[in-house]
């Protein structure tokens, strides 16, 4: 019998590296979410680092105060758009992460027809040589000479 050959394989290797792609995506995606949370934490802790600077201070002057105030005014516009910009990456993981479960789903479809018919192959090749073996018994038991 000859070797065993998948007709699907090709189309299940272009779905297996859509498949990668779509992964790729969903990891760059998640790496933007956790850059934007960095720069979110720091943010703040510059935010705090200058409100425990002008706390420590014993006195400050005016141009002091208005810059204070307008970093911290600065520092919640910026959150706003760090945190809007979080939101719409965690959109985009969300539509990434359904991309990548059918994308999954369409890799194994693939994978378990190649499985049946694996199986089917084998259960073929077994019946071929259980014939062949019965094939050899029945010539040699017609041609044992006759007592």
């Amino acid at each position: 019998m000859k070797r065993f050959r998948y007709s699907l394989e090709s189309l299940m290797r272009l779905k297996q590296a859509r498949l990668d792609d779509e992964l790729s995506k969903l990891e760059q995606i998640s790496a933007g979410i956790a850059e934007v949370d960095r720069h979110r934490a720091e943010l703040d802790q510059m935010n705090r680092d200058a409100a425990r600077a002008a706390a420590g201070a014993n006195a400050l002057e005016g141009w002091q105060l208005s810059c204070l105030h307008q970093f911290r005014r600065f520092a919640r516009q910026e959150d706003r758009r760090l945190e809007g910009m979080r939101d719409q990456l965690a959109d985009q993981l969300e539509d990434q992460r359904l991309k990548v479960v059918e994308a999954h789903k369409k890799v194994r479809i693939l994978e378990v027809l190649k499985e049946k018919r694996l199986e089917d192959w084998r259960i073929e090749l077994d019946r071929e040589q259980e014939q062949a073996v019965s094939d050899v018994v029945v010539a040699r038991w017609a041609v044992r000479p006759k007592k």
